[in-house]
């Protein structure tokens, strides 16, 4: 290997630390989804909150809250459960999704960047004078 394949050899290998490690920063987690899950149960129970304030006051053009809207506030918790419990199992394919891109990525930016080195030593080669034979 040449200097300039030496200093390819190099850059792929801090490209490969750098993706490694924005990789593991941004791998799906249970503790990630149990966060956000836990965030959007928060909201939905300040929700339900407010419905039910709101619906012990008198009906009026303002306050139209009534029983239907408790009830929509309740299928919408079931529906967070269900959906928590759906990206639970999808975790693992995610994870693997994740990681096959940083390295799909990886792999592309290192053969572009050894494409762009060969391109740009063959322009280099094409400006030098020649030798004189003889």
């Amino acid at each position: 290997m040449n200097g300039w394949q030496r200093m390819w050899a190099v850059a792929c290998l801090l490209m490969a630390v750098f993706a490694s490690m924005l990789t593991y920063e941004n791998l799906p987690s249970e503790e990630r989804v149990a966060s956000f899950h836990a965030t959007r149960v928060g909201w939905l129970k300040d929700e339900y909150e407010r419905v039910i304030e709101m619906g012990q006051l008198k009906p009026g053009p303002w306050n139209n809250f009534g029983k239907a809207s408790v009830e929509d506030v309740k299928a919408k918790m079931v529906a967070e459960v269900e959906n928590y419990k759906n990206e639970l199992a999808n975790l693992p394919k995610e994870r693997r999704e994740s990681i096959t891109w940083a390295v799909n990525i990886w792999l592309c930016l290192s053969i572009g960047l050894y494409i762009a080195g060969w391109l740009i030593g063959w322009i280099y080669r094409g400006f030098r004078p020649n030798k004189p034979r003889g």
